[in-house]
C-alpha cells in the first residue's frame, strides 16, 4: 500500500461536481436554473408597487441568491471537510481497504454501487454515505480491479 495524497481542490472538485451532477436529472436542473430563476423573480417583484410583492421580491432576490451561491458557502464554512489528507487504498479481491491518519475502513465492494464519473469514482456504501476516489491517486491495477467489479454488478 503505497500513500496517495488526496488535495483539497481535488475534494472540493468532486463535491461541487456530485452536488450539481450526482443525482437525479430533476436535481440537477433545480440546482443549476433554481437559484437564478427565483433570483430574477425577487428582482421582477422588486419592481412592483405593491408593498407585499416588494416584501417577496427582497425574500425572493435574497433567497436566489443564497441557493445559487450555496455550494460555495458550503466551502467557505466547511472548508476543514475539504482538508488535504494522506490516503493508502489496497484492494484484495472484492474488499477495498482505505486508511487515513485517523480511521481505516475496509469495504466489501460485491454489495456496492459502484458509479465511473469522469474524473472519480463513486462508491456508494448505502443511500446517503459515499466514498469518493479520484482516478488520480488510484494505480492502474487498482482501477482495473474496481472496473472488473463494475462490471460485474452491473
Amino acid at each position: 500500500m503505497k500513500e496517495q495524497i488526496l488535495e483539497r481542490s481535488d475534494r472540493i472538485r468532486m463535491f461541487i461536481s456530485e452536488y450539481y451532477f450526482g443525482y437525479s436529472w430533476w436535481m440537477t436542473c433545480l440546482r443549476i436554473f433554481g437559484g437564478p430563476m427565483v433570483l430574477a423573480m425577487g428582482i421582477y417583484l422588486y419592481d412592483s408597487n405593491e408593498r407585499f410583492a416588494i416584501a417577496y421580491g427582497g425574500f425572493c432576490f435574497l433567497y436566489g441568491l443564497y441557493y445559487s451561491l450555496k455550494p460555495l458557502f458550503w466551502i467557505v464554512f466547511r472548508l476543514d471537510a475539504f482538508k488535504t489528507v494522506p490516503l493508502r487504498i489496497d484492494i484484495h479481491g472484492d474488499n477495498l481497504r482505505i486508511k487515513d491518519p485517523l480511521a481505516e475502513s475496509v469495504v466489501d465492494l460485491r454489495g456496492v454501487r459502484i458509479l465511473k464519473r469522469k474524473e472519480y469514482f463513486t462508491l456508494e456504501l448505502a443511500k446517503f454515505t459515499k466514498v469518493y476516489l479520484p482516478f488520480k491517486i488510484l494505480t492502474p491495477d487498482q482501477m482495473a480491479s474496481i472496473e472488473s467489479i463494475t462490471g460485474k454488478s452491473s
